[in-house]
């Protein structure tokens, strides 16, 4: 979750939960032993992801990159956490560092450059040829919002301009799709009422407002899920589905 949006009341949204479960799945189907492996999680957020990632994985390093992290949460947080925290990635170790996975989740919408941003991580020594970048993004400029706006986001993309972008950055596209098929039409109305003038702009978003109890969250997120698993199995074949967002996983380009 981006710090911007951290529920006060400490419950997770069902979007929120059913991305781990989908970002999991897409890097499983690449990793099958992650002992021994260096995992960062670039633009980490309150790291909800990477704590529940690393859960069961006691053989493996994990790093997490935030800019909003300040030295005080460093201090606090790495007290009790086994993720190692930076707020930078000059501040990683110099040591002979190779990271086995890249996760930037939902992040490249926020940089005004990202073609540049994406050649930068790709130039450091701790990417090499066999480090998996896995990326998301949101989908479709026809649905930049008012949401997108306070989140700090400069586009939204489709699976061809994010793909365009990785390939101009100097990587190569190993698989890309879209997900949450069932959350286009939601957004959809959204925007038109926005659009018409019909819509509060509220500060804030529905992950920081989310307070429903938890049998409506876990049916929501089983409900994600299974749209998630059809559009993957109307993947193989050969039908891709739309979704309100983008997943790209590359390497860089030899």
């Amino acid at each position: 979750m981006d710090l911007l949006e951290k529920s006060k009341s400490g419950r997770r949204h069902p979007w929120e939960l059913a991305r781990y479960e989908v970002v999991k799945s897409l890097i499983n189907t690449h990793i099958k032993n992650y002992s021994g492996k260096k995992i960062l999680d670039l633009g980490c957020g309150d790291l909800f992801f990477l704590n529940k990632f690393s859960e069961d994985k006691t053989d493996t390093d994990f790093y997490a990159v935030d800019t909003a992290f300040d030295e005080e949460y460093i201090k606090s947080e790495g007290v009790v956490s086994h993720i190692k925290l930076f707020n930078s990635l000059s501040n990683l170790p110099n040591e002979d560092l190779f990271f086995d996975i890249v996760f930037l989740m939902d992040v490249v919408e926020h940089i005004e450059n990202d073609v540049t941003f994406l050649e930068n991580l790709k130039n450091n020594s701790f990417i090499t040829e066999k480090t998996i970048i896995l990326i998301t993004v949101p989908a479709y400029q026809k649905l930049f919002c008012y949401h997108d706006h306070f989140l700090g986001h400069y586009r939204r993309y489709t699976n061809s301009t994010i793909e365009n972008v990785t390939k101009k950055a100097g990587f190569k596209t190993l698989t890309k799709g879209y997900f949450f098929t069932s959350l286009l039409l939601p957004r959809f109305i959204e925007v038109i009422k926005e659009n018409a003038g019909k819509k509060n702009k509220i500060r804030g978003t529905r992950l920081t407002q989310w307070n429903k109890n938890n049998l409506t969250t876990q049916s929501i997120k089983k409900m994600l899920l299974f749209d998630f698993k059809i559009g993957q199995i109307l993947k193989k074949i050969g039908i891709n589905t739309p979704g309100l967002s983008n997943y790209l996983l590359c390497k860089i380009r030899a």
